[in-house]
């Protein structure tokens, strides 16, 4: 074999070697991406289940068992939000029971998530903000967060008084 052969098929292998490389490295970031794919259902599921769950609970404490006359000034003032004594979940009775409920969960598949929920009024003219007063608007954030998520995840629920 001459040497045009020789640095023909040296060229070659080169190539192979590149193309080689060049498939590899997309294949393992397609399998990357679909892991973070995994990860970010796997999170909005876990926060939605918190959203719906808090929809079958009463939107405030004082509306169990009683009718207030004064609404929305008899509902739990915004610095009171969160558990009542006594209460554990999943055992809430209330919306608000969720504000500053932290907790660690596992999935079936081996994630690690921490979920934070705040809880707090909203007033109509601004939804994104918490409000210093009471309202008939709550809104619930859930923020879920894991060493396998490039960022954390917030989803939100806004929740009226239907009286």
């Amino acid at each position: 074999m001459g040497k045009a052969e020789m640095l023909i098929l040296l060229g070659a292998i080169v190539i192979w070697g590149i193309f080689s490389l060049s498939v590899n490295r997309a294949r393992f970031n397609n399998e990357v991406s679909i892991m973070q794919s995994q990860f970010e259902i796997s999170a909005v599921g876990i926060a939605n289940s918190y959203l719906e769950e808090a929809k079958s609970k009463a939107f405030d404490e004082i509306l169990i068992g009683s009718t207030p006359s004064t609404l929305p000034d008899e509902f739990t003032a915004p610095g009171n939000l969160g558990v009542d004594a006594g209460e554990i979940y999943p055992n809430f009775d209330d919306i608000d029971d969720f504000h500053n409920y932290t907790v660690s969960k596992t999935t079936s598949e081996g994630f690690v998530y921490t979920v934070t929920i705040t809880v707090g009024y909203v007033a109509t003219s601004d939804f994104d903000n918490f409000s210093a007063i009471r309202t008939f608007y709550k809104r619930m954030n859930v923020t879920i967060s894991s060493p396998d998520l490039s960022n954390n995840l917030n989803l939100s629920r806004i929740y009226p008084y239907l009286g």
